[in-house]
This record gives structure tokens, sequence and C-alpha cells, in this order.
């Protein structure tokens, strides 16, 4: 009769030493533990975009950094409001009201002068919806506040807004590497 192999019978030992081996080879490379990345800076420290609208909105060649302030704190709202942090919510509305109304001028003076008026009217129609919003917030009502507050980004994401006039990046009929669904109006 022949005696089975220790190891075949307790396999704790040898994984053990595979574990030493790991975690020794580990810090010998190098590379940091995954609880040593977050106090490096390595981990992601914000919520993450993930609402498809917001993606695009944020990828749109917006180079004023007021329309980004207004459109960063109309932003937050939606995720103050998953967290019921009301305060935050009507801090945050004040910040794009109080970015829009001392800037204005500025965002305007950077729309080309045939487009003012569209931009001016777009202005005056983020201010309105702003002004709604904060009335919305003292009655806490959360389905109210979440429409008024994807309508305004939608003003504000919008590719007509006051910082352009449609968008800049449309490709010419005889492009030929795209495919012919090019109408010809923006």
């Amino acid at each position: 009769m022949t005696q089975p192999n220790s190891a075949a019978r307790n396999p704790i030992p040898g994984m053990l030493r595979l574990l030493t081996a790991l975690v020794v080879g580990w810090f010998l490379l190098g590379w940091p533990l995954p609880a040593h990345a977050a106090a490096r800076g390595l981990l992601v420290s914000k919520n993450p975009v993930t609402d498809p609208k917001a993606l695009l909105r944020l990828a749109l060649p917006v180079e004023d950094p007021h329309i980004r302030q207004i459109q960063s704190s109309l932003e937050d709202v939606r995720y103050q409001l998953r967290l019921k942090r009301w305060r935050a919510i009507e801090a945050d509305v004040k910040a794009a009201q109080r970015t829009l109304d001392q800037h204005q001028q500025d965002i305007l003076n950077q729309v080309a002068p045939e487009h003012r008026p569209a931009a001016l009217t777009h202005l005056n129609a983020i201010s309105t919806g702003l002004t709604d919003l904060a009335a919305l917030i003292p009655r806490r009502d959360k389905p109210a506040v979440f429409a008024a507050q994807d309508a305004l980004l939608d003003h504000v994401g919008c590719p007509r807004s006051p910082h352009g006039a449609g968008f800049p990046l449309l490709n010419s009929r005889d492009t030929p590497i795209y495919p012919n669904s090019w109408d010809g109006q923006p």
C-alpha cells in the first residue's frame, strides 16, 4: 500500500507558498496594493458621468468657461437630487444664477454679432428657467426639479446656444470616407 502524496492530502501549504510568492513579487515589482491606490489618487474621486445626454453635452466644443460653469452647477443638481441634499441643490442653482448674472455680457461678447439676438434669447430662457427651478426647491418636489433641471440643461447644451451657431464640424459632400447622408443643413 502506497502513501498518498502529502501535498495532495493538504493543499493549504502549497496555497500559502503561492500566496507568499505573489505578495513578495507584487512588492518587488513596486506595484501598489489596491488599498494604497486611493491614497495615491489613482482611483476616481468623483461621481462618474453615466447619463448619455450629459456625456454629449460635455463633448460639445464649448470654449466659454462661464457656460461650462453654469453647466457644471446644473449637472451637480442631478447628483445632489439623488442624495436629497436640498441645500446643496439650492447652492448650485444660486451659483448658476450668479454666474449668468455676472457674466452675461462676457458670454454675449464671444458670440458673433449676427447670432447675438438668438444668444440673448437663449440666455434669457436659461435665466427664467433658473428662477423657476429656484422656486421649485422649497417644495422639495423631486420630479418637478428633475424635469426643470433637464430642460435647463437642454438649453445649455443646445448646439445653437450662445457659444456657437451650429455644430462646426460638418462634413462636405465630397468627403469620401463618410456616408452620403449629408443633407447640407446644419
